[in-house]
Formats: structure tokens, sequence, C-alpha cells
């Protein structure tokens, strides 16, 4: 039962979260076209069929039956009219500003959000280190693989020395990375007195202390304590700690915009030069990586969380709509631009071809990358098991 009520609460809230981004995103278009008297058809959130609707001042404001988008629906957007408030007949400067009103409206919201959660979290926040990257405004910022000390044993050599809690990151001033270069660096200082690095998970405050490391015993162990780090996540991570004032939101914002940029670009170079594109399938989710992290948060009642993952969503949102791709607004910016250069408007049934054509590439991207998700997250057994829990069979 606790499942179902799991599963439930998981859906309400993913749907809440795609609803309210994309709303964010589509105001933008519709506040910057209604600024600059462009008419405005629809301004709808969902696909599908239209579950609700009211016209409203020439617009009409409809709610749709699939809540996993929306548009706003502009007159002369991709077709020449003789109305001067028509999209295609404004000026050049205004379409880009009407194009990239969303992508500014997600990075805004996403400034909101982290101006909320900073100080309710000790302007304390976490990312994977997938990039070398300076952050600004900071009153620290480790790079670390951290692995925290669970139990240590009685009898053990590691007793006086480490203790349950302990998260170590360094040893004799080297961090090391990943599990196995913590192993390789404790096996070089067996049988010596080294310092050790640690950092406080509460406070991201680091910390030396000598430690006098024994020789690995008849079962190989050489600390003889239990461990414990994140056996999902291939890297380190960045714990930030940010100064204690309004513009750290902000900081924080802009720096994780140009951060995912720079991840993105390296994961890409990586997979070009190397052919294996294992690290960006596993970097690059869709809906359902999202639904799965909704659904962590549920499980573990981490409500607070769902508001640093809304931010990063909705940076991720900008990100991705400012490509210079046919039928994002990124592209279709480009387009203004292409038309101003040349001094020529691009004929209406190109225009709708190259649109038509990247919307079809756009969604069978869609399909490649949520059914690698649904393969990764292993949803096909999960949903055959939870049936056959429903059924008792």
């Amino acid at each position: 039962m606790e499942q179902l009520v799991n599963i439930i609460i998981t859906l309400v809230a993913f749907f809440v979260l795609i609803s309210l981004l994309v709303f964010v995103h589509e105001l933008g278009h519709f506040l910057a076209a209604k600024f600059f008297k462009v008419y405005v058809r629809e301004f709808a959130i969902g696909f599908g069929k239209t579950v609700w609707s009211k016209q409203w001042r020439g617009t009409k404001y409809a709610v749709r039956l699939v809540p996993l988008g929306g548009f706003v629906e502009l007159e002369g957007e991709v077709s020449t009219t003789d109305n001067p408030n028509a999209f295609r007949n404004k000026r050049a400067y205004q379409k880009i500003i009407i194009l990239m009103a969303g992508v500014f409206m997600n990075i805004a919201f996403a400034s909101i959000l982290f101006a909320i959660f900073l100080p309710t979290n000790g302007y304390k926040f976490n990312l994977p280190a997938i990039a070398d990257y300076q952050f600004s405004n900071t009153k620290s910022s480790v790079k670390a693989f951290p692995i925290t000390v669970i139990t240590v044993a009685e009898d053990g050599q590691s007793k006086g020395q480490l203790f349950s809690g302990d998260t170590i990151i360094g040893i004799d001033g080297k961090r090391f990375l990943s599990y196995s270069e913590f192993q390789q660096e404790l096996k070089g200082v067996q049988d010596k007195t080294v310092k050790f690095e640690f950092v406080s998970l509460d406070t991201f405050e680091t910390s030396e202390r000598d430690i006098k490391v024994g020789k690995a015993d008849d079962k190989g162990a050489i600390l003889n304590v239990s461990l414990n780090y994140d056996r999902t996540q291939p890297y380190p991570i960045y714990l930030i700690r940010f100064n204690e004032n309004i513009t750290s939101a902000v900081s924080l914002t802009g720096d994780t915009s140009f951060y995912l940029l720079k991840s993105l670009g390296g994961l890409l170079g990586n997979a070009f030069r190397t052919g294996d594109y294992t690290e960006v399938a596993q970097s690059v989710g869709g809906l359902p990586k999202l639904a799965d992290n909704v659904g962590q948060v549920v499980e573990f009642k981490a409500y607070d969380i769902l508001i640093p993952l809304a931010a990063l969503i909705s940076i991720s949102l900008a990100i991705f709509n400012v490509l210079p791709f046919p039928a994002l607004d990124g592209g279709q910016a480009a387009v203004v631009v292409i038309e101003t250069i040349t001094r020529r408007k691009i004929a209406d049934r190109t225009l709708s071809i190259i649109n038509t054509v990247g919307f079809f590439v756009l969604i069978g991207l869609a399909i490649v990358v949520n059914f690698k998700d649904v393969i990764q997250l292993g949803w096909l057994n999960s949903i055959g098991d939870f049936f056959k829990n429903i059924l008792g069979r």
C-alpha cells in the first residue's frame, strides 16, 4: 500500500513540476509578445485534447490533456501576413527578445528557487564534478569523492584514530577522485603515519588529522573499518559553500548554467574523440530519469530537495532551448539573424519544412533518450513486478 501511495505522490509531483517549469517558460514568450503587441492566438499548458479553455482579450487560454509541455501560438509565427501585429512583421530585436524570453524566465525562476533554498541549507550546494570549474561568490569549494566511516572494528588498528561519521577525502596530501584511487592511495601508505583529510558534510569545512596506517591483515583490510560512498555516482562532487548574501543565488544560477554547458561540451568532446558514448548516455536523461529523481525524493521524504531539483531542471530547459536547432527557440532566433543579415525573409514553406523536420528529429531523440532511461532504470521489470503484486500472482 505504501508503494502505491509513493507512486501516486511521485506522479503528482512529477506532473506539477513539469507543468510549472513549462508554464514559466511559456509565460516568458507570452509576456514579451504582449509587450511588443504581437497577437497571441493561444497560451496552452499541455498537449492533446483541450480539457479547459477560456477566451479573454483575443487570446485562448487552455489546459490540455497531456501535461508534458505547452506552447504559445503567435499570429504570423511561421507564415507571412499583412497584420502589423504579426510576429514575422516585428523588428528583429523584438522577435529575438520574444524568442529568448522563455529562456530568461527559466533562468530567473532558477535564481528565485536557489534564493529560497540556499538560506535554508546553510548556503551549501553540491554538484557532480564532471568538469573543472571555479565557482564564484563562495566561502569554500571542495572537489572530492567523499567516503564515510560507518563503524570502526573494536580490535582493529584504526581504533581511537578514525570514528563513525568521519568523511575522508584525501590521504597524504592527495585527494582521491574515486573509490579505486582511495584504495590505491591507502595501499601506498601502509605502516606509515600520514595526514588524512576530512570534510564535514554538515558544514563542508575540511580538516586534517595524523593517522597511523597499519599493514593489510590476512583478509586484505588495512583500516579495519566499514565504509560508505555513493556507488551510483561515477564522479567526484563539488561541495560548495556560498557567501551568505542575496547575490549567492544569482551567482549559483549563472555558474551552474556555464558549468552544465562546459560539462556537456566535455562529455560530447570525449565521445567524439573516443567513439565511446557510454558516459554521455549515463549523464543525459529524459522524463523517466526525472521521474526517478522525484521518486527518490518521495521515497526518502526529502521534499526540500525538490526546490534545487526544479532549479537545475529549469536551467537545463533554458540551455536546451537556446541551442540553435530548428523548432527550438535558439533555432528560430538563428532564422531571425539570418534574415536580418541577408535582408530577405525565408519563404514560409521553407521555414515550415525546417521546423517540421527539426520537430520530428527532436521527437526521435526524445524517444531514444527516454527508452534508454527505461532500460537503465530497470522499469520494465519493476512495472511487471508491481502488477504481479497488485494482481496477487
